[in-house]
This record gives structure tokens, sequence and C-alpha cells, in this order.
């Protein structure tokens, strides 16, 4: 798949430009203070500075080039992630939550609907198998503490945390600054997905990343310049007399 021209420039500048969709609770990392002025005021030199403080890499992980659908993530709002992505929150829920009350639901994972609750079950039993042993290990390592409450949406970023870190590290770098440290500490905490169940992730998510990236696209896309009604083409226009106009020059 080859990028829209407006995707290309809108990841590169994302890219480029840690600022761009920077969470509050990465601020303090910042080589300097942002100000009233706002982000736009950062000049080029801060920004090499910033991306320095931070080590980012200066070029985006090589894979990315045979999924470039995956750079819709970086366009994206919490809301698009929810909606498309609601799948990853599975890899952090374990198998109490087949038997869990609409109660529990709704205290533990701020999940309040019966249709997103069987959806959510639906996505968990549809891991595949040879995912289930590290998903297993990463969801007790996110429920070990019961006093803590993760709210769906919340382990949505934690899960596409989760897949980034293992198989695109520099972008789960750069990513990992739109979202709040709570996440990225979640993250931190899990061991990678082994390299070898690629296939099997990608398989499993491809529907949704391309969802995704087909809303991104389309958000993106340049208007088309419409023409309601060309003179020329319907023939309703005046023929010129050359030699009028010129006041006889040319006779």
């Amino acid at each position: 798949m080859s990028l829209p021209k407006t995707l290309q420039v809108e990841w590169w500048r994302w890219w480029s430009n840690p600022l761009i969709g920077l969470n509050s609770d990465h601020q303090h990392r910042m080589p300097y203070a942002l100000g009233k002025a706002g982000k736009s005021s950062v000049d080029y030199f801060q920004l090499l500075q910033t991306r320095s403080v931070l080590e980012l890499d200066d070029h985006p992980d090589q894979d990315l080039l045979h999924y470039p659908e995956l750079i819709s993530i970086s366009l994206s709002t919490q809301k698009q992630l929810e909606m498309h992505l609601i799948k990853v929150a599975s890899l952090t829920l374990d198998s109490s939550i087949i038997h869990a009350r609409p109660q529990e639901w709704d205290q533990k994972f701020n999940v309040k609907s019966a249709d997103e609750i069987r959806k959510i079950i639906e996505f968990y039993r549809s891991i595949p198998i040879r995912l289930n042993r590290w998903q297993y290990q990463c969801a007790n390592a996110i429920n070990q503490d019961d006093r803590l409450v993760i709210s769906i949406q919340t382990r949505v970023e934690i899960g596409l945390g989760v897949v980034l870190k293992s198989y695109f590290p520099s972008f789960f770098k750069r990513w990992a600054l739109n979202v709040p440290h709570q996440v990225v500490r979640l993250v931190d905490t899990i061991d990678p997905i082994e390299q070898g169940l690629w296939k099997e992730v990608h398989e499993w998510l491809a529907t949704e990343i391309q969802a995704l990236f087909d809303e991104i696209n389309q958000q993106h896309q340049e208007p088309k310049l419409e023409i309601e009604n060309d003179l020329l083409l319907d023939g309703d226009y005046t023929t010129v007399d050359v030699d009028q106009l010129y006041g006889g020059a040319n006779a």
C-alpha cells in the first residue's frame, strides 16, 4: 500500500515534531518551558534539542514500510482508537470477564453497554491460540492490583502500546509522548510479544487497522474542485470581434 501525499505530509510532521499531540504528563521532560505562547512558538533548533533529550530516533522503524496503514495510529484521536481498536484492550483482560456482572464491568472498566460487553468478550475469545501464553502473563501483570481501576479506554492504549513496543520500538517511543504516563508505565511492566508471533498479531488486527486507516485517509483527503457551470463546454459564450476590440487597428 502506498500512502497518499496528504497522509505522508501529516505523518512526517508528527514524526519530526514531538510536540504534536504531546500529552501534558510529558511536559516536564521538555528541555525548555513551553510558555503561554504555545507550542507553535518553538523554533527548529529547539525541536532538534527536544528530540535529542527525548532520545527519539531520526527515522521510523524500517518494517513500517511494509505496513504503512499503521501510521494512521499516529494521526488518530483517542476516540477513534477506541472505536476501531477496542479489540486490543482484550490483551489486558483475564478470564474473569466472562462471568463478570454488568455492575463489575461498569466499576472496573467503565463499560455500561451490554452489546459492548459481549463484543469485548468475543474479542477476548478470538485471541490467537499461539498468543494465549503471553496474553495470560500480560493480563496478570496489569490486573495484579485489584484496587487499580483501569478503564477500557486506557486498556486500548495499553494493548496498542505493547504491540508497538514489541514490533516497532521507535514508533512506540514517539507515540508514547501522546498518551498519559500511566499508560507508558504499565506498558513497561509487560514483556514484549515474541517476534515470531507478529503474523498472528497482524492478522488478528488487520481488519480493524484497515478500517482506522480508511477513516483517517478520508479525513485528510484534499477537497476536489468543482465547477458548477463551465461556459466553454456549454457553448454559452459570446464571440469577440478582434477588430472592434482594438479599434480597427488590424483592419
